[in-house]
């Protein structure tokens, strides 16, 4: 991806927010309990497998392990869109580069009236489309994702640390003579 200026600084303020509150000693916490690869869950390889993994305990207890752990995964995230959303301000561009980058194609990203796309995925927003993302993925599903930046642009939490953090950020008035 070549993400730029506004982009970028959301990307890095993400990141900031992921070492501010300590997220990478538990995600080296996760890959070494779990794997690297989640999809290796109680589903993974098919109802065949996953009958075998219900009945070894060693892949019982794996399993008890990664469904929280991997909830705890996708807060991380909510919270590090937050650390970017309260960096940028600007949700629209937000939006953007989590979009781009769960496709994966910023053509792709280009194509989508994302209004238009959100309101038809809402219709979709059942429970098992939830214990789908609930069971499979450490980080949320990009309709929910994005649904939860929208809120957080709404939020009155958003505009109560924007106001405190331009405290802090506004330059002084110069002092006339």
């Amino acid at each position: 991806m070549n993400f730029r200026g506004p982009e970028l600084l959301f990307l890095f303020a993400r990141e900031m927010g992921h070492c501010r509150t300590g997220h990478a000693l538990w995600k080296t916490v996760i890959k070494f309990l779990v794997g690297e690869q989640r999809s290796r869950g109680l589903m993974g390889g098919g109802l065949f497998s996953a009958l075998g993994k219900v009945l070894s305990p060693s892949a019982l207890l794996e399993g008890t392990l990664e469904v929280p752990l991997m909830a705890w995964a996708r807060q991380a995230e909510i919270t590090a869109d937050r650390a970017g959303m309260l960096a940028l301000g600007n949700e629209t561009i937000v939006r953007n580069v989590l979009l781009s980058w769960s496709l994966k194609s910023p053509l792709l990203q280009r194509q989508i009236n994302v209004e238009e796309w959100l309101s038809q995925q809402a219709v979709n927003d059942d429970d098992m489309t939830k214990l789908s993302e609930l069971m499979t993925s450490a980080t949320p599903y990009i309709t929910r994702r994005l649904k939860l930046v929208n809120d957080f642009a709404k939020s009155p939490e958003l505009k109560r640390w924007q106001a405190l953090i331009q405290q802090y950020t506004a330059k002084p008035k110069p002092q006339s003579a």
